[in-house]
Formats: C-alpha cells, sequence, structure tokens
C-alpha cells in the first residue's frame, strides 16, 4: 500500500467513529481478503503482511468502532462481484478485528449471553480457527493462547443451548479449536497438557461424529507421545487413529507421525513403509471437507523423514530430504526453524562446520522471534554438539549471536 493511500486512511479513521468504522471495514475486509487469497495460493507471506496492515490500521479504530454495538458497519448489502467474495470478505474482517483486539470484538457481537449459536456465528468461528491457524505458523503461538482459550470456553458454553442441527458442526469447529490448543501446549513443552487436549478433540470428534477430528485427535496424542519419550504408546495410537475414516491427508500425517516414532524406536525398515504409505496417499485427490491435516503437504512430509534418517545416523541424505522441505517453507514460519535446526545437525555430521553455524545462525533468528521452548530446546541440543568445536571462529560467532539475543531479552 503507498504512502499517499495509507495517509488517506488514517484521515479517514480519525474523523469520526462512525467514519473509522467504516474505514476498518474497508481496510480489515481488503487485508483479509488479500490473507484468504494468499491462503489459497499458499503464500504465507502475503497473509502475514495482511495481518500485520489490519494491526497497524485496525488499533486506532477498534474502540471507537466497537464503542456502538449496532452492527450498521457491517454492511449486509455491500456491493460485490459475488456473494461467495463477500462472505470471505465479511469473515475474515470479524476473524482478524477479533484476534487484534484480543477476542474483544467477537465477545461484544456475539456473546452467550445474548445470542443463540447459528449457522452464520459458527460461519465465523471457522474463520477464527482458520485465521488461528495460519498466524501462529508465523508469530508466537503464546500470543494466541488466551484468545484461543477463550473463544473455546466461549464455544463450548454455545453448545449447551445450541439447537440439534447445529450441535453436531458445533462440536466440529469445537474439536479444531481444541487441537490448536493441544499444538500450542505443546509447543510450550507442557505435554500432559498437550495430551490433555488431544484426548477431548477425539471425544468431541466422537460426539460430532467426525471421522477426521477422532483421527487427527489420536495423531495429536500420538505426536506428543513421541516428544514425551514414548514411541511404543504414540505407535498404539497411530494404529488406533489410522482405523478411522479420516481424510488421505490426515491418514498421511499419522503415517508421519509414525515415521518418528519407528525412527525414535531405529527401524530404519519401518520408517521406509511408512513413508511410503505417506507418499502414496499424498496422491489422492483434496477433500471437499475441512481436513485438519489439510496442510501436510509433500514437503512437510521431506521433513518428517529428513529428521528420522538423520535420528538414524543417515545425515547426508537427511540433509537432502531437509533442504527439499525447506524449499516450500516461509522464511518465517516458526517450522523453517526446526528444519534447520535439524539441517544444521546434517551438516555437522558431515564435518561441514562452517555451513552448520551458518544455517544454525538462521535457525536461532526464527526460533528466537517465535519464542518456543520447543524449538529453543532443540537448539540448544545443536549447541551442546557444537560444544567440541568451540575455539572454532564459526561456533564463537554463533555463540555471539546467541548471547546477544540472551542480552536482548528476545530468547
Amino acid at each position: 500500500m503507498g504512502e499517499d493511500r495509507a495517509a488517506t486512511i488514517r484521515t479517514m479513521l480519525a474523523e469520526s467513529a462512525e467514519t473509522a468504522a467504516q474505514a476498518l471495514y474497508m481496510v480489515i475486509a481488503q487485508a483479509g481478503f488479500l490473507g484468504l487469497l494468499a491462503e489459497r495460493d499458499k503464500e504465507h507471506g502475503t497473509l502475514v503482511e495482511s495481518v500485520r496492515l489490519v494491526e497497524w490500521l485496525g488499533r486506532s479504530a477498534a474502540d471507537n468502532a466497537l464503542a456502538d454495538r449496532s452492527t450498521q458497519w457491517f454492511p449486509t448489502g455491500r456491493a460485490s462481484s459475488t456473494r461467495r467474495v463477500y462472505e470471505m470478505e465479511r469473515r475474515a474482517m470479524l476473524a482478524a478485528m477479533t484476534v487484534l483486539t484480543g477476542g474483544v470484538a467477537l465477545d461484544r457481537l456475539f456473546s452467550p449471553g445474548d445470542v443463540k449459536l447459528t449457522s452464520e456465528t459458527l460461519d465465523h468461528y471457522r474463520s477464527l480457527v482458520d485465521y488461528y491457524r495460519h498466524a501462529i505458523e508465523h508469530r508466537p503461538s503464546v500470543q494466541f493462547a488466551a484468545s484461543i482459550n477463550h473463544q473455546a470456553d466461549m464455544l463450548e458454553e454455545l453448545l449447551h443451548d445450541a439447537k440439534s442441527n447445529i450441535r453436531i458442526p458445533g462440536f466440529s469447529v469445537y474439536g479444531e479449536l481444541l487441537s490448536l490448543q493441544a499444538w500450542i501446549a505443546f509447543d510450550r513443552r507442557s505435554f500432559d497438557m498437550a495430551a490433555q487436549y488431544a484426548k477431548k478433540a477425539h471425544g468431541v470428534g466422537a460426539v460430532s461424529g467426525s471421522q477426521d477430528l477422532q483421527a487427527y485427535g489420536l495423531g495429536l496424542l500420538a505426536y506428543t507421545s513421541n516428544f514425551a519419550g514414548k514411541p511404543k504408546d504414540a505407535l498404539r495410537h497411530v494404529e488406533a487413529a489410522l482405523r478411522f475414516d479420516a481424510s488421505p491427508s490426515t491418514h498421511a500425517w499419522l503415517n508421519a507421525v509414525g515415521v518418528e516414532s519407528y525412527s525414535l524406536l531405529g527401524s530404519e525398515y519401518e520408517v521406509s513403509a511408512a513413508v511410503q504409505r505417506a507418499e502414496r496417499l499424498m496422491d489422492h485427490p483434496v477433500s471437499e471437507e475441512r481436513p485438519l491435516a489439510e496442510h501436510f503437504t509433500r514437503r512437510r512430509l521431506d521433513g518428517y523423514t529428513g529428521t528420522a534418517l538423520l535420528r538414524l545416523g543417515r545425515s547426508e541424505t537427511a540433509e537432502r530430504y531437509l533442504a527439499q522441505a525447506l524449499t516450500s517453507e516461509a522464511a518465517s514460519n516458526s517450522h523453517s526453524s526446526v528444519l534447520l535446526t535439524d539441517l544444521a545437525t546434517a551438516q555437522l555430521d558431515q564435518g561441514e562446520l562452517a555451513l552448520a553455524c551458518e544455517t544454525a545462525s538462521r535457525a536461532i533468528e526464527i526460533a528466537a522471534q517465535r519464542r518456543s521452548p520447543f524449538r529453543l530446546e532443540r537448539f540448544h541440543t545443536l549447541l551442546r554438539k557444537l560444544d567440541a568445536f568451540r575455539s572454532e571462529t564459526p561456533v564463537k560467532n554463533l555463540h555471539e549471536q546467541v548471547r546477544t539475543l540472551l542480552e536482548s531479552a528476545i530468547i
């Protein structure tokens, strides 16, 4: 957005509450719409820029706009090329507004005290889930924990009095929020809490009749068990999850979780077999439903495979898979810090000290920005391996970078 256009919008925001509300709608609708287009095209960087635009402009008008509870600033008759485009804009606007105000927008407009759960409010929750799912890929998940917890509690309360025809889809969306809570708890290394959310998501899947959610909940439980040092338990969960008639992408992800388990148990043959099963599933057409593992791609599978091979001592092959995985990860994506850390480890194992330190430098920059205990611990494991070379210049430089980040309180 050009400077002149930005100045014009700032002027509009300052005029009055009504005008600020209208300007806020236009800005968020535009940013949200661009973000959804970016989501469709998997251009996550564009989505991040849209979110930043919303935050920058939205904070100036949020208080004024929310002071008036009327819905006149949600122009239901707004002209649009298609109804679908308008709905995307409207839903994106409310999702963005809710996140940037810490849940205030949805609380004010759709609170349990004065509204029943309808298909419209459920659509807003779906938008929020989509928004959260992408946002935590690019920003510290801790920033969204309180808001996600609040929205999950609020939706659970609304479900108590919901009509029967809305309860089933409502429970499915509630299960998606629970799965996000599990991922955030995992990111904090709160494995017991992550397991509780995963079990609850699985149970909610049974209530809603969602085979995908039931399988995904067990997959989350398996994923958590792997990093809690219980790969045999993880495999039992994976085997149980694979019995559900879930989407191909969810089944592919479950096999990838099994790849983690088999590598922890040192079984290279089973790792290879699980990777092949996942690859075959990736060839299936994309489901029209809302599979929870819809963002699991071949490049993500490459990441799981590379990490597994690294554990098995196959560092050269692991490096190739990890490099492939990184070709599709946005530079700011939180998962890329894990891939970079593992890639640096593979390079170190092959005696490429300078290259390993260069890769590690990129990893710590991202991990520090995300403030993820799980990702930082993984990086510190690499630092301990580098201690054997602490007199070497590349390692000294890396330690200096870490020290600088510590002193600036980034990590």
